[in-house]
């Protein structure tokens, strides 16, 4: 016997029914609370600010192209509020691009949006630059055709024109120049060989440099000569607010140190410290307005090649705290990419960290990004694209103007000439989302759900590591079964301002209100 359906499908009754079925599972369903364990992946990706499409500068908006293409160039600030531009290097040093060490300078007038050229006496390449009391600025050793150089020169912006400045006792480059409170320039460490140019990714192995020199700039006192603990390249050195000069890190032949040391004018000794977490080398340091040191990325040893789509081992985006009132250091938020080599970093008069570039995470993301670090929180809260993978390039900031210049660089194998401008007045960061929670038990086991309602005044934001788009105001219920780091990003005009924020689970007892600072 075979069984007909066409009665039942001519049924009106049947079509009542199924009808209200679908009513019934769209009203339950749709706005049905999302749950989730905490057990959580890191949401890594540019893939949600690239969206498919052409990427707009967002709030960097171009400025007034460089004369020439050049990367890991110096730069310093003239009192004037001009930019002086020096060095770097054109090429990749291979067959088809052969390294060109630049003997020019640039300098930069943000009344006209310019740039002119100057000429050097030396062609340099990872030397230092530093501005001085006077209103000069002192170009430092480095490198020039393949060797480490001892030279000096010094520009006086009131000729537009550069002289020679006392040379070092010692050839040498990748070292740190620091300007003391006595007016001399402690040069620290480096590398006193020669190496091809090809292997500026690389520790040369012994030629590193335990020998420091404090220099007159002027020329009139005589060198004093300083011993490090270490010899070390490719390491930081920050003058803290007492004037003493604390040293971080570095290579040492093959080894990657976390050692770190502090050199006392005063006395012109160096003495060891508490030692990092992790040892880096080509990390950033930044002075904080309040005396604290802030150590951002770096990687261990060779490992900073960047290979197509993978990842690169032994980059950090972790960051570490020197605090010279305990002489301790303390793990700080880890940056969203992590990064090394050719990054910058800058403070910012609103008490924040801008850090962009520098190789590090897979698809070139960290080449890609810039973030920034709030000081007042002690997290990295906001962060965004350029159009083109850029590192090798400076960071500037210009307080007259309250405008952030990155310049020149490297993108794509090819030395650019491109700079962007980032208009801080504009107040492209200030908008952050306010956070209201409630943590309600479930039973007595370890669950607790918890009620999160985010408040902003305009563009689109997202609860991760769920990746769950919220509506300001409106009321989003999840499940946790720990202590849960979550986060609220908020996008707009190309930039995500986020709010990370940790709920305690509560199993049993009674429900727990809570709000993040706004």
């Amino acid at each position: 016997m075979v069984l007909s359906f066409r009665p039942l499908l001519r049924d009106p009754g049947l079509w009542i029914l199924v009808f209200g079925i679908v009513c019934y599972t769209q009203l339950n369903f749709q706005n049905r609370p999302n749950s989730f364990s905490s057990t959580f992946t890191s949401n890594n990706t540019l893939a949600g600010m690239f969206g498919g499409g052409v990427i707009g500068d967002g709030p960097w908006k171009r400025g007034a192209p460089l004369i020439h293409e050049r990367r890991a160039h110096r730069s310093s600030v003239l009192k004037d509020g001009r930019i002086l531009v020096s060095g770097g290097l054109v090429g990749l040093g291979n067959v088809a691009q052969p390294s060109r060490y630049l003997s020019s300078s640039e300098i930069y007038d943000p009344e006209k949006n310019q740039w002119s050229r100057i000429s050097n006496l030396f062609s340099r390449f990872r030397h230092t630059s530093t501005a001085l009391p006077s209103g000069e600025v002192i170009l430092i050793g480095g490198q020039s055709d393949e060797e480490s150089i001892s030279s000096t020169e010094i520009f006086d912006p009131s000729l537009n024109e550069f002289r020679s400045g006392p040379p070092l006792k010692k050839p040498r480059r990748l070292h740190t120049a620091t300007l003391l409170s006595n007016g001399n320039i402690l040069v620290a460490g480096g590398y006193s060989g020669n190496a091809p140019s090809t292997a500026y990714l690389y520790p040369y192995g012994p030629d590193q440099l335990l020998e420091c020199e404090e220099i007159d700039p002027l020329g009139l006192k005589k060198t004093v000569v300083s011993s490090m603990k270490m010899p070390r390249e490719l390491h930081t050195a920050t003058r803290l607010a007492d004037g003493r000069v604390l040293v971080t890190g570095g290579v040492w032949g093959e080894d990657t140190l976390n050692t770190c040391e502090i050199y006392d004018p005063q006395s012109r000794t160096w003495t060891s410290i508490e030692p990092m977490a992790s040892p880096r080398t080509r990390h950033v340091a930044t002075l904080l307005p309040d005396g604290r040191v802030l150590v951002i990325g770096g990687s261990v040893g060779k490992a900073i090649e960047q290979q197509g789509q993978s990842s690169t081992l032994n980059v950090y985006s972790s960051c570490e705290i020197y605090d010279p009132e305990t002489g301790r250091w303390t793990l700080t938020d880890s940056m969203r990419w992590p990064r090394t080599s050719f990054m910058d970093a800058l403070l910012l008069p609103n008490h924040k960290v801008l850090v962009a570039g520098g190789y590090g995470a897979a698809n070139y993301e960290s080449n890609y990004s810039w973030e920034l670090y709030d000081i007042a929180s002690g997290t990295w809260d906001t962060y965004g694209v350029w159009p083109e993978p850029i590192h090798g390039h400076r960071l500037v900031f210009l307080p007259q103007y309250n405008q952030v210049l990155q310049i020149g660089g490297l993108s794509r194998q090819q030395s650019i000439n491109s700079t962007r401008i980032l208009d801080l007045s504009q107040n492209w960061f200030e908008d952050r989302p306010e956070i209201q929670f409630t943590t309600i038990p479930i039973g007595r086991g370890p669950l607790t759900q918890v009620q999160i309602t985010a408040n902003f005044k305009e563009g689109s934001a997202v609860l991760w590591p769920l990746g769950v788009p919220i509506e300001s105001g409106q009321m989003l219920t999840v499940t946790i079964d720990r202590e849960t780091s979550l986060t609220v990003a908020l996008t707009q005009q190309r930039v995500v301002v986020v709010r990370k924020f940790k709920i305690q689970p509560r199993p049993g007892g009674q429900p727990n209100n809570g709000r993040t600072k706004p």
